[in-house]
């Protein structure tokens, strides 16, 4: 019946059954065979393209040469950095680190030695300057059994120079300087200390006109402080010239030299033949 059905056909409308046909087997097949393997190629290149950029992160796809190009680089770099360290060490250290370095020893006795001789130059200093001191000004010369006579020996050290630094600016009164506790700085990886800060709280009166140089002074060698906090404010309607400053400076102290912070280099990598070769 089919076959006489077909006979029947033109030859055109055969042609067309032939192709229809070849278009259902074409498509079964790649249904059947053809997705899957596009499946799994589309994984694979997935896997690959993780796979290189995991590569990439760690430098694995770069050749010796390349390399050695971003080493030097990085060595400079290091360099660059160190220099910068070593300038702004010796330029900020408010005491060199080896002369207040965590292992130096510092007697009950000469602590208070030290207190009542500073608390006497500030005093005749003022006295000779004109300047007013309270009449209990300095530190307690006491150490007791929870105190670190080394860390009371830098307060005393960050407290007579910003006292100091206050007479070269030839404030009218010292009201207050106050050492303040010791804030310790460490190393992010290793978690050990490399800078110490000594803040001390201050409160003075100047002339407008003096206390103009108070930030060029806070820079220099012989007295550097860095700013924690600082407010200014007019004295009041009666002194129009003169100014009423309270604030907390601080003297940095590092505990390490420059060179003791570089990092340790990487062990050498020794590179093998295969087995067999």
């Amino acid at each position: 019946m089919n076959r006489l059905r077909l006979k029947s056909w033109s030859e055109r409308q055969q042609v067309l059954a032939v192709i229809l046909m070849a278009a259902v087997v074409v498509f079964g097949l790649a249904f059947s065979f053809l997705l899957p393997l596009n499946a799994r190629r589309a994984r694979l290149e997935k896997e690959i393209l993780q796979m290189r950029s995991q590569l990439a992160s760690k430098n694995y796809l770069l050749d010796e040469g390349a390399l050695q190009t971003r080493l030097q680089d990085q060595q400079v770099l290091n360099q660059a950095i160190y220099g910068e360290w070593t300038n702004l060490a010796q330029r900020l250290a408010a005491l060199p680190s080896g002369s207040a370095g965590p292992t130096s020893r510092v007697g009950h006795i000469d602590f208070k030695v030290a207190v009542l001789a500073a608390s006497d130059r500030l005093q005749q200093k003022a006295k000779a300057l004109n300047i007013s001191l309270p009449n209990e000004f300095g530190m307690d010369a006491e150490v007791r059994s929870t105190e670190d006579a080394r860390e009371l020996m830098l307060q005393l050290h960050a407290l007579e120079k910003l006292v100091v630094l206050l007479f070269d600016l030839n404030v009218n009164t010292v009201a207050r300087a106050e050492p303040l506790a010791p804030v310790t700085h460490k190393l992010a990886s290793s978690g050990e200390p490399y800078l110490e800060e000594y803040p001390v709280e201050v409160e003075f009166q100047s002339r407008l006109q003096d206390f103009h140089a108070f930030f060029p002074s806070i820079l220099k060698p012989e007295h550097v402080f860095c700013v924690r906090r600082l407010r200014v404010e007019a004295a009041g309607p009666a002194r129009s010239n003169m100014v009423t400053v309270r604030g907390v400076l601080s003297a940095l102290v590092f505990l390490k030299k420059p060179e003791e912070l570089r990092p340790e280099p990487p062990p050498k990598v020794r590179y093998t033949s295969p087995l067999g070769h």
